[in-house]
């Protein structure tokens, strides 16, 4: 049997259950196996010691889950049974195989002697693990995936050998003949079953070549991230007037979460800004000394005059620096316990001095203290004003998308439309520091001026920041070569499985594709699906994984339906769950 690469059983599996002829298959199958069950037996009132589980009052017994453990893993040390969770999928594979012998006997399956004979001279012994253990686990442990099995030495010069048998089993599986027996009866039994299940599986024309197009289809495109923070940070407005409408439109919703929130503000909070200079635990002594020099001289220009807002946009590597370094009505238990300490035994209006925390050195400046009613005020201030900008941000993010994709429909690609798009909403800009198209003469002189003015405004704050400088900033990048099973540069498998449906240069999808901050839109470049030739070279091999896939979620499907029938049924002794020794078992 040719066995499917783990990422092309996992890619063809999440096809094989969405189409209907499968699901045709599996209500047929159900229809053939499923009936009610009735009680293998009296289930007893406790659990007895020597079964690591009962199905239906039929004994699991101890000594096949040991078997099992000693054919499954036999050097496994406890890091590897937890790693593997071998523990719980032998426990599961046990339970499976008595659900599965329990419906041969319903429906009539069984094993011959002579058949039974043959599996044991041939050294062959089964085992049963949980229908669900990843092939991942299956490899890594040497056993097939069609059939589980170890292969017991039981052979001398080609011939099977008693002498050796008794031997094998005793020293590999500490089994005597007859429990050995009885054990590969059952197990024989289960694979039986399992084939019958999978035998039941076709393979509808057009499934092997639409599988294989899905997973050979590169496509590569273009796209655009739209950042809800980023338009948070730099596209809605904070003024107070913008505030303050917001809050008359919104009323009934911040008094709701005020509700929440007020103790985070009362009895007593005091409103800050701040400019971080990042440092952080890994940073060297020199870049530790560089950010405490920068905040520095930022605390010595704010002493002078400058405005700290100012200073904050323009110095500033927290994210609150394009507020100005806004934090808020800050109230005791909500920072780091150095920069609590220094605001709340610093006066209104004062600037600190440099604060080392966890993330770098902090300039401070307290821009009012409040008690009571008047935290209550400045709370309920800030409780708008976040509800603004993350309602605000969101609605904004979804509309420059919808536009952008509406572009995108009209022909327009996304390198032209997104800067054109974007100029409508961002305040207009300084111009660039490029040399001015004037005359030769005095070009240097007037270059040189403008530096020097250049600098002033730097070095009063007033040079605003380029939104479209920010990292988070809607850029338009490139994509290429992806399949839609591979990995997608943006989250998720959306964006790779809208890409697979577009079939045209130039195309877009109908909606936005949802990010975990925002959006994103993107424009197909290429799509190249594998040629028929190729195809027709890969047809029988990308067959048989196809239809090794869908005779597994089968199984799977027709195993868990047994489970489900017995579930009332079936106790399992936790002991053979848990990372400890194993109860002692009673001799043979």
């Amino acid at each position: 049997m040719c066995y499917a690469p783990a990422s092309l059983m996992d890619a063809l599996r999440s096809q094989g259950l969405k189409s209907a002829v499968y699901g045709t298959l599996v209500i047929a199958i159900g229809i053939v196996f499923v009936v009610q069950f009735k009680p293998g037996g009296p289930g007893g009132q406790g659990m007895k010691a020597e079964c690591a589980a009962e199905v239906r009052g039929e004994c699991v017994s101890s000594r096949d889950y040991r078997a099992t453990m000693a054919l499954v893993a036999p050097r496994a040390d406890d890091t590897a049974l937890k790693m593997f969770q071998l523990r719980k999928r032998i426990l599961d594979g046990l339970i499976e195989r008595t659900l599965l012998v329990q419906d041969a006997e319903r429906l009539g399956v069984t094993i011959s002697d002579d058949d039974l004979n043959m599996e044991l001279t041939s050294g062959r012994a089964l085992v049963s693990m949980g229908v669900e253990t990843p092939p991942l686990v299956m490899y890594r442990l040497q056993l097939p995936l069609e059939r589980p099995m170890r292969v017991l030495p039981v052979k001398t010069n080609g011939q099977f050998d008693k002498k050796a048998y008794t031997k094998a089993l005793r020293i590999n599986i500490g089994r005597g003949e007859a429990e050995f027996r009885e054990m590969q009866r059952l197990e024989n039994l289960a694979a039986r079953m399992r084939d019958i299940v999978k035998s039941r599986v076709r393979i509808a024309d057009g499934e092997i070549r639409e599988a294989y197009d899905r997973e050979k289809t590169k496509f590569s495109f273009k796209y655009v991230k739209i950042d809800r923070s980023w338009i948070a940070r730099f596209l809605v407005p904070k003024t107070k007037a913008a505030i303050d409408a917001f809050a008359a439109e919104h009323k009934a919703q911040i008094d709701s979460a005020w509700e929440s929130r007020k103790k985070q503000y009362l009895p007593e909070c005091r409103r800050a800004r701040h400019i971080l200079a990042k440092a952080g635990i890994t940073a060297t002594d020199d870049e530790k000394m560089a950010a405490r020099k920068k905040i520095e001289e930022a605390i010595e220009r704010a002493r002078k005059g400058e405005p700290f807002d100012q200073l904050a946009r323009e110095i500033s590597e927290d994210i609150s620096g394009p507020d100005g370094g806004e934090l808020g009505c800050v109230a005791k238990g909500k920072m780091v316990k150095p920069f609590e300490e220094a605001v709340f035994s610093m006066k209104d209006g004062e600037i600190s001095s440099v604060v080392e925390t966890e993330y770098g050195f902090h300039a401070i400046k307290i821009e009012g203290i409040y008690k009571d009613a008047e935290a209550e005020v400045q709370g309920r201030y800030d409780l708008t004003r976040e509800l603004m900008i993350n309602i605000e941000g969101e609605t904004k993010a979804a509309e420059i998308g919808k536009k952008l994709l509406e572009a995108i429909h009209n022909k327009k690609s996304l390198d032209e439309a997104l800067p054109s798009l974007l100029s409508g909403y961002l305040p207009p800009m300084p111009p660039p520091d490029a040399i001015t198209q004037e005359a030769k003469g005095g070009e240097e002189k007037k270059q040189n001026e403008k530096k020097d003015e250049k600098k002033k405004d730097e070095k009063k704050g007033e040079k605003p920041k380029n939104p479209l400088e920010d990292p988070d900033a809607p850029k338009v990048e490139v994509a290429k070569d992806l399949t839609a099973d591979g990995t997608s540069p943006l989250s998720g498998s959306e964006a790779l499985n809208v890409a697979y449906t577009l079939t045209q240069p130039g195309d877009a999808p109908r909606d936005l594709i949802k990010l975990e901050n925002g959006y994103a839109v993107l424009q197909l470049m290429e799509r190249k699906a594998p040629s028929t030739e190729e195809f027709e070279q890969d047809r029988e091999r990308y067959g048989r994984a196809l239809l090794a896939v869908k005779q597994q979620d089968a199984l799977i499907a027709y195993v868990n339906r047994l489970r489900e029938a017995a579930k009332e049924k079936i106790k399992i002794n936790p002991a053979y769950l848990q990372d400890k020794a194993l109860p002692e078992e009673s001799p043979e």
